[in-house]
């Protein structure tokens, strides 16, 4: 499956770049079906050798200047603490710019086919536990369950909160260290299927990078997984909207 995504969008000339430094697909399950059609990568945009050039072969000219409205200074005079990433989700493509340097962790997104913006924000570290008991008392016990199995919170390196008109909350969790699949496979399954009956079968040789786990305005739970070819890469950083 990663492989195909991949030579679909004809993703590989653009990791041959030295700027990227992350790819992966994504899975996210709702209540109304499973999206697999989902890949993001992240580069450092100063490293570009023609930034404009190379997100205008990407995205079209159109979607360029679209994005260039909410991101005019960051494509046109990027810093080298910045971090880009351009997301797909099998309807349209979402730009990602994240701020170390103004407040750490901070990111913001305009998704083209949503027409709307995000923001994320990197949750403390001592309320991590607190997160958790929220979604305790929010989600289905099951699905709450099984997520704790593969991704307690002495485990999670990194939570960040998302923003959306959409959601009552989303949360990303990223793993200290990235499990392959194949070692919690049955876990993922069987919380995903609290979401969706419906089942696809995993990678078994891939890694869990993220989970984002959503909570929808009618109390419907939504549940994304983020997948890599390694254990590690160079720079971690939160995936596409969730």
């Amino acid at each position: 499956m990663y492989k195909d995504i991949f030579i679909k969008y004809d993703m590989e000339k653009y990791l041959k770049e030295p700027s990227v430094c992350h790819e992966e697909i994504s899975i996210k399950y709702t209540n109304d079906g499973i999206s697999t059609n989902r890949m993001n990568y992240g580069f450092e945009p100063t490293k570009m050798n023609d930034l404009p050039a190379f997100l205008t072969e990407k995205l079209g000219v159109v979607r360029y200047n679209k994005f260039l409205t909410y991101f005019k200074r960051e494509i046109e005079d990027p810093r080298t603490d910045e971090y880009m990433m351009i997301g797909y989700d099998g309807h349209d493509y979402e730009l990602y710019v994240e701020y170390e340097s103004e407040v750490v962790g901070e990111i913001r997104s305009y998704d083209i086919g949503k027409d709307a913006e995000f923001m994320y924000s990197v949750i403390d570290p001592d309320i991590y536990s607190n997160v958790y008991t929220y979604l305790e008392n929010a989600l289905p016990y099951p699905m709450f369950n099984e997520f704790c199995r593969f991704l307690p919170v002495r485990k999670c390196e990194t939570i960040y909160s998302k923003l959306s008109p959409l959601h009552k909350c989303i949360y990303l969790f990223r793993p200290r260290v990235f499990p392959q699949v194949k070692f919690i496979k049955e876990l993922l399954m069987s919380a995903a299927k609290v979401v969706n009956v419906k089942s696809i079968d995993l990678d078994d040789s891939m890694y869990l990078s993220f989970v984002a786990i959503g909570i929808t305005r009618d109390d419907t739970p939504e549940l994304a997984y983020y997948f890599r070819r390694e254990r590690s890469q160079r720079v971690v950083k939160p995936a596409v909207s969730q």
